[in-house]
């Protein structure tokens, strides 16, 4: 057994076989988080929550979303461009879809 750093808090050591989907999922996480592999897990397992390390990124995504919802009513308006109430329905659907996706990342 090693007794490194956290030897004597730490003195069980855990190794688990995964597929590539597992891992990758794993890698993707653990690279969001900005954590090491072993403090993300160490936080999944003790419930914390772990968020990605750069929201900002995302916030501004769900800034330009908005903008994008914007441009495009001023857009159709002002271009006389008239969609039937199911087109304008499925656009604003997906717009509220990725704006929702991208916020539920942020946290």
């Amino acid at each position: 057994m090693k007794h490194g750093k956290y030897g004597a808090e730490r003195p069980h050591e855990v190794k688990v076989r995964m597929s590539e989907d597992e891992f990758g999922k794993l890698s993707r996480d653990t690279a969001m988080s900005g954590y090491s592999r072993e403090e993300y897990l160490r936080r999944v397992i003790s419930g914390a929550r772990v968020v990605q390390a750069h929201p900002e990124n995302l916030t501004a995504a769900i800034v330009r979303l908005r903008e994008t919802e914007g441009f495009l009513r001023e857009r159709c308006t002002k271009d006389g461009i008239v969609l039937s109430p199911d087109e304008a329905e499925q656009l604003l659907m997906r717009l509220y879809s990725a704006e929702k996706s991208v916020s539920e990342s942020c946290s």
